[in-house]
C-alpha cells in the first residue's frame, strides 16, 4: 500500500516503511527489494498489528511512536500488552491505535501516566470480554 501525504510517499509494510522523495525513487526500491517469502506468511493477529501500523503512519506519527518505543522500555512494553489485549478482546484495530496515539501525546507530557492509561484501557477491554 502506497500512503501519499505533504509532497512525501511512504510505502506502508511490515517493518519499518522507508520514505521516498518521489515515484522513481520507490519504484526503484521496489525493484531492489521483492518481497520475501518471509513477508507472505500472516495470521490473524500479525494482520491485527499491520493494521494498527498502517494507522500510526497514516496519522503521521510512526517515527514518533518508534522513537518512544526504543527510548522507553515499559512504555514499549506497555504498549505491546496494549495491543495484544485489543487484539484478544476484538477491539478494532483503528481505535487501539487511536488510543495508542493519545498515549503517546500523553508519554510527551507524563510517562508514568501515559503507561496507567494503557493499563486502565486494558482493564476496560477485558470487563467488556467478560
Amino acid at each position: 500500500m502506497i500512503w501519499y501525504k505533504d509532497a512525501t510517499i511512504t510505502l506502508v509494510r511490515v517493518h519499518a516503511p522507508p520514505t521516498f522523495n518521489d515515484f522513481l525513487e520507490l519504484e526503484r526500491w521496489i525493484g531492489d527489494n521483492p518481497n520475501d517469502e518471509d513477508d507472505e506468511e500472516t495470521n490473524a493477529e500479525i494482520v491485527y498489528l499491520r493494521e494498527i501500523e498502517k494507522y500510526v503512519t497514516r496519522m503521521g506519527y510512526f517515527d514518533s511512536l518508534l522513537e518512544a518505543h526504543a527510548t522507553d522500555e515499559l512504555f514499549f512494553l506497555a504498549c505491546t500488552k496494549f495491543y495484544k489485549a485489543g487484539y484478544l478482546t476484538e477491539q478494532p484495530a483503528q481505535v487501539v491505535a487511536a488510543l495508542t496515539l493519545e498515549a503517546l501525546m500523553r508519554h510527551r507530557r507524563d510517562r508514568k501516566r501515559s503507561i496507567e492509561f494503557l493499563a486502565g484501557l486494558m482493564n476496560q477491554f477485558r470487563a467488556r470480554e467478560n
